[in-house]
């Protein structure tokens, strides 16, 4: 659903050249956040939206980003492996990426499995008009 992004902190992990950034932007987002490990891909991305105030592109690692604001959506499209899956859904709870008010939307979800059930809700659902699927991820409340 498009509207779930009006008025939303919103970051997208392995953001590439921002195509969901332009998505989200398009959308109404108060603040988008992209993170993109590859150095050449975060400065052209970086580069592309540096007229918009409300978007940072970041040059990190997604298991190593620590934020200096918490989100109410992340995004992300099957960017890693299943250790790195884990590793990210871990390090974004100690580091206060994923809050109990986020909701995680992982599209192709490939590694769903590799979600840290001890931490998380999730479910997978159809995207409708799409042969895909998103994992909608949840941090448990007793966390």
């Amino acid at each position: 659903k498009k509207d779930i992004l009006r008025g939303s902190v919103v970051l997208d992990v392995g953001c590439g050249k921002g195509r969901f950034v332009n998505f989200a932007l398009k959308n109404n987002v108060q603040n988008i956040v992209g993170i993109e490990i590859d150095e050449l891909v975060a400065k052209r991305t970086s580069k592309i939206f540096s007229n918009k105030k409300n978007v940072e592109i970041i040059n990190v690692d997604a298991t190593t980003y620590v934020s200096k604001q918490s989100f109410d959506i992340i995004y992300m499209y099957n960017p890693f492996s299943k250790e790195i899956v884990e590793k990210f859904f871990n390090s974004a709870v100690s580091n206060k990426v994923i809050t109990n008010r986020t909701t995680v939307y992982y599209f192709n979800p490939k590694h769903i499995d590799s979600v840290p059930e001890a931490l998380f809700d999730y479910r997978v659902e159809s995207v409708p008009n799409t042969n895909k699927n998103v994992g909608i991820i949840r941090l448990k409340r007793e966390v």
